[in-house]
């Protein structure tokens, strides 16, 4: 498992941190990035409490991430 994520809910609200290695061993495990990349990234959301499951789901908008340096 190449992503490691970690949700803590606190006042109301979702925290979530994901990580994984910036290098892979293959496109099929993700493209390699490196500091100072800028890349596109779209999520995908389920919410069980709505009963939220396969394809229904929320999705965001492409977000632009810019890894630090």
């Amino acid at each position: 498992r190449l992503v490691v994520a970690q949700g803590v809910w606190r006042k109301g609200e979702w925290s979530v941190v994901m990580t994984r290695p910036l290098l892979t061993k293959s496109d099929a495990d993700g493209v390699s990035l490196k500091p100072g990349d800028r890349v596109s990234a779209a999520f995908a959301l389920w919410d069980g409490a709505h009963q939220d499951r396969a394809s229904k789901k929320s999705i965001t908008i492409w977000q632009d991430l810019k890894l630090e340096q």
